[in-house]
């Protein structure tokens, strides 16, 4: 996926129960950057319409026209309601001047987790 911005890996289900949504997301950004730049990653779960996300991953780039390479891995956790279709992903970003790069071997995993009473 060439650098930019939106939704670049997602899976569906939908819970049984109640509870929380455990995710993991691993990834590599490559590319070029002539002035340094920021990747902007962020873990997301929609349910019933509504988006909840992750705190920003912002990721600093060096300054240089060397080729670059970039290994990622993100977690978090949502709560989860039963019954209602779930998406959970990875939304990035690349900025920061001009860039020539990809999103590459994106992983998205989600484990289901009763919630505690």
């Amino acid at each position: 996926m060439p650098a930019g911005s939106g939704d670049l890996a997602t899976v569906s289900f939908t819970p049984s129960i109640e509870g929380v949504v455990a995710l993991l997301v691993t990834f590599k950004f490559q590319g070029l950057r002539d002035d340094g730049g920021v990747l902007t990653a962020r873990l997301f779960v929609e349910q019933s319409g509504v988006r909840t996300y992750a705190p920003d991953e912002p990721m600093t780039m060096v300054a240089g026209m060397e080729f670059q390479r970039f290994s990622f891995a993100l977690q978090h956790r949502f709560a989860v309601a039963a019954g209602a279709p779930v998406l959970c992903g990875l939304w990035g970003q690349a900025t920061g001047g001009p860039a020539s790069g990809s999103w590459r071997d994106m992983d998205v995993s989600a484990w289901l987790h009763k919630r505690a009473t």
